[in-house]
């Protein structure tokens, strides 16, 4: 993302194109609403038309770093990774994301695998998931009238929340450098062993050993730097 010489046309569905605009104002119209994914995008050099959804793996390290990106004060594309505008010597900071940002990420990416998420995202996500499930739970179990209509929310909410949340899950140990395929190895593990006719203290503690290692994947910070499930978000 480091070439500022790269410019676009765009154009609207009836509308006549426009441009040429930097990657720069690119991304600030997008972030402003006045481009949409439908709208069409035609790089310098390029002949054809694509939707500016077509350009969000290329535009994904700006767009989801959790990092200033754009230097508040000259408006200059920051390379990611890198901390001070070239331009003007701005130190950058850290964006505040806030609950809101966490939550409406994880639903954005609802199916999506591919990726890091960082543990602060995650852990918000399920505590919060977690907090309005035994809400929903305990009016359910306290209320005399109305169950029906409690427990077709609480049913509801849950079907709604278990794929962000299994997602989630699977990006947040790709985030901190350990594929998703040991997460379901434990998962397959604990699941056996619960139902397997084993002595009880033998299943308890196979069950425990394989609860504390998803916990500690799960909690690890997220590895600095690129690997090979995409940017860091956090470590540059």
């Amino acid at each position: 993302m480091g070439n500022q010489n790269i410019h676009f046309h765009y154009r609207h569905a009836t509308e006549s194109p426009r441009g040429p605009i930097s990657l720069n104002r690119l991304i600030n119209m997008y972030r402003k609403g006045e481009i949409t994914d439908e709208t069409l995008i035609s790089m310098d050099g390029k002949a054809s038309w694509s939707p500016h959804s077509a350009y969000r793996d290329m535009l994904a390290p700006i767009l989801e770093s959790e990092w200033e990106n754009i230097c508040p004060r000259c408006q200059t594309i920051i390379d990611h990774g890198t901390h001070t505008c070239p331009a003007c010597s701005r130190q950058l900071r850290p964006k505040k994301n806030t609950v809101f940002h966490y939550i409406l990420h994880a639903f954005r990416l609802y199916a999506v695998s591919s990726g890091r998420t960082t543990r602060a995202e995650y852990w918000t996500f399920l505590l919060i998931n977690i907090g309005i499930t035994l809400a929903l739970s305990l009016i359910y179990s306290t209320t005399s009238s109305h169950q029906d209509l409690v427990g077709g929310i609480l049913f509801g909410y849950a079907a709604l929340v278990i794929t962000p949340l299994v997602f989630s899950t699977i990006r947040r140990s790709q985030d901190s450098g350990i594929s998703a395929s040991w997460y379901c190895l434990l998962v397959v593990i604990h699941t056996i062993v619960r139902r397997t006719p084993l002595p009880a203290y033998c299943a308890a503690s196979i069950a425990v050993l394989a609860f504390i290692a998803i916990s500690v994947v799960l909690l690890r910070d997220s590895e600095p730097g690129p690997n090979q499930y995409g940017p860091s978000t956090k470590y540059p």
